[in-house]
């Protein structure tokens, strides 16, 4: 039959158990194919475990029918067998290495990055490679596009990639600063001459959020995503002035050392005089708000800091 010739690239005999013979032998030798291909899809979440597992089953029945139901088999559908068996033997040539390699990568990108970076202002551009790889990610069709996967992926990781630098350096100027103004400090000599343990602990709430240069670095070359998610690291911007008084007040109260301590009073500008300085009288004002409540803090006892 020219069907099984086809599959086989052989003359075969036309005699009916000649042709169930050599229709099962092309079964089991696919068979014998199939199971390591269908066990490496099931283990990398391929989106082709249900083709793999039709085929499976399709060959299966083939093996366990009589010859005459053999021969039916292939005079049916021999021509979709012959497709089937062609578009496995395409998916087992391109499931390589590298590009088992390229489905991780973007799966990281559609399940993790997206999740971190989505909220953070990402170009259109970007959004929509996230929405094609979703669609890669599920075809059957996938390994024909390894290329464009790759592609896509290597934009929206690019993309996180700057915005996770920029925040960590925004982030740890911030707080570098911050720490050499305290250290800068008359109270913090003393302090750290006579008790580091202290001074260190005092300052660590500062120190760890500069950030990890070896973090920074594995992000920038692609080993990493970060200790920290963008969130935390714009939270941690937003706190930096709210973590300098608080280390301040802590400062003041360790360098005075009695037991009996002054209160002490922040103080913000924008909240005594929060109207813009247009005049010299409007500069009289503000001044004079501003001396009047701070006198009234130093007629209290407290100790004032400025914020």
């Amino acid at each position: 039959m020219q069907q099984l010739e086809d599959l086989t690239g052989e003359e075969v005999d036309v005699e009916e158990g000649a042709i169930a013979t050599a229709f099962k032998k092309v079964a089991a030798e696919e068979l014998e194919k199939l199971y390591p291909l269908k066990a490496l899809a099931e283990a990398h979440r391929l989106p082709v475990t249900p083709l793999l597992t039709e085929y499976q089953q399709t060959l299966a029945g083939i093996q366990a029918s009589a010859s005459d139901d053999c021969v039916r088999i292939l005079t049916e559908t021999g021509a979709i067998f012959g497709e089937t068996r062609e578009k496995v033997r395409k998916l087992r040539d391109a499931i390589s290495e590298r590009a088992l390699g390229v489905l991780r990568q973007a799966r990281m990108a559609t399940e993790v990055v997206w999740q971190r970076l989505s909220a953070h202002g990402p170009s259109a551009e970007v959004g929509q490679c996230v929405s094609d790889l979703n669609g890669l990610l599920t075809s059957e069709q996938f390994a024909e596009h390894i290329d464009d996967i790759a592609a896509k992926t290597k934009t929206v990781l690019e993309a996180y990639r700057g915005a996770y630098l920029a925040l960590f350096d925004r982030r740890a100027e911030a707080y570098q600063k911050v720490t050499e103004e305290i250290k800068n400090r008359p109270e913090w000599e003393p302090l750290a001459r006579t008790n580091k343990d202290l001074a260190d602990a005092l300052i660590a709430p500062l120190r760890t959020r500069i950030g990890d240069e070896a973090d920074r670095a594995a992000v920038a070359c692609g080993t990493g995503l970060g200790n920290a998610s963008l969130t935390e690291m714009e939270s941690d911007l937003a706190a930096v002035d709210g973590l300098r008084s608080s280390v301040l007040v802590k400062l003041h109260e360790l360098s005075i050392g009695s037991e009996v301590k002054p209160p002490v009073r922040r103080f913000r500008l924008g909240e005594i005089f929060n109207r813009p300085i247009q005049t010299q009288q409007d500069l009289e004002s503000a001044i004079g708000q501003i001396r009047d409540s701070l006198q009234k803090f130093i007629d209290e006892g407290a100790t004032v800091i400025l914020e």
